[in-house]
């Protein structure tokens, strides 16, 4: 019922998605494995199809990526994938304003370090997803991660001769911070001025 909801009425459902996506994000541990399997099939559906909040969104599945049943997790960074591939280059500057571009990078390193093979495998595919649209922030990640890490998930590149780990990975300064850095360096460089007639 949810998927034809989704699929009839796409955006006008808009503001009933966080209930139903909550509800749905619980079921993932069920032991029953199809009623668990298509339930997550059911959220992806919604999440193609209509177009939930990024920060409600982003703190579900950090918080789905927390579970300590593997299930979850491993449903988890691929509900990450279906959102940044469905939303990801339209919400590009929703998702750097609103805070959840920090959720989103932790649920991701946390998928890379997982003691699960299997989640980890899939957060690679994932990360490459996100490389994709912020590649800065994602090669400021790699950078982060072990050797060991680092390697499997250059393998994962789906573009070979796309991997480039810069030496000083920097990340560029959000528009408040920025302005607030150039008034301290104007007020600075007017103070150690000299006097002009």
């Amino acid at each position: 019922m949810y998927s034809e909801l989704a699929l009839a009425l796409g955006s006008a459902l808009d503001s009933l998605c966080e209930p139903m996506l909550s509800r749905l994000a619980n079921m993932a541990t069920l032991t029953k494995k199809i009623v668990a399997t298509l339930s997550q099939q059911v959220m992806d559906t919604i999440v193609t199809h209509t177009n939930p909040h990024p920060r409600v969104y982003t703190n579900l599945l950090h918080t789905m990526m927390q579970d300590k049943a593997v299930n979850a997790r491993l449903y988890a960074i691929n509900h990450v994938k279906v959102f940044l591939e469905t939303h990801g280059q339209r919400l590009v500057h929703s998702m750097e304003t609103s805070g959840s571009m920090e959720l989103l990078e932790k649920t991701i390193k946390k998928g890379l370090t997982d003691s699960n093979p299997g989640v980890r495998e899939s957060s690679r595919s994932t990360f490459w997803v996100f490389d994709g649209i912020w590649h800065e922030r994602g090669q400021v990640m790699m950078a982060t991660l072990d050797s060991n890490a680092k390697k499997q998930l250059e393998k994962a590149c789906p573009v070979p001769g796309k991997v480039s780990v810069p030496s000083t990975p920097t990340v560029k300064k959000s528009s408040v911070a920025a302005a607030i850095a150039a008034s301290r360096a104007k007020t600075k460089a007017l103070a150690t001025a000299p006097p002009t007639l």
